[in-house]
């Protein structure tokens, strides 16, 4: 019965209308798609898998589907980092003769900072560069030495 501020109630309309389903069409696959992920297939080759088996769908909805769906116990199997122990022992390096003098190689500096990571590293090792290696006096020195060659223009 419609009330004065609806002219349809919940009711009456859920009654004419079929609502929509929110069951994903993943499920049907989900043993599969977990097999799968437990193996250590990437999003790519569940996403592939389930191509060839007629269903087309994206990386970011298997993803959302394995993230709501998938037991927290069972992650992908992912590299694990190695241990301490299970490290082996870095040479000690030698100075590198194609750096500059005062400047270390990228494997001096992993030496030194073995806990850092690679991207810290590269970014140690690039700071070196940021400093200039010639005084401004030098580089007036180099500029009388080898002048610039002359212009075309400058006779007239």
């Amino acid at each position: 019965m419609p009330t004065s501020d609806h002219p349809v109630n919940a009711d009456d309309y859920l009654n004419s209308i079929k609502p929509g389903l929110r069951t994903s069409a993943l499920r049907a696959f989900h043993p599969d798609i977990l097999k799968l992920r437990a193996a250590g297939c990437t999003l790519a080759q569940i996403a592939e898998f389930l191509r060839i088996n007629g269903l087309t769908t994206t990386l970011s909805s298997v993803g959302k589907y394995l993230q709501k769906h998938a037991p927290v116990s069972s992650p992908p199997a992912a590299p694990q980092p190695r241990s301490a122990a299970a490290k082996r022992p870095e040479p000690p390096v030698a100075p590198d003769r194609s750096e500059p003098p005062g400047f270390k190689s990228a494997e001096q500096l992993r030496a030194e900072n073995p806990t850092l990571p690679r991207i810290q590293i590269n970014k140690l090792y690039a700071q070196q560069y940021d400093r200039p290696v010639l005084s401004p006096q030098e580089i007036e020195e180099f500029k009388r030495k080898y002048p610039p060659p002359p212009t075309k223009h400058s006779s007239r």
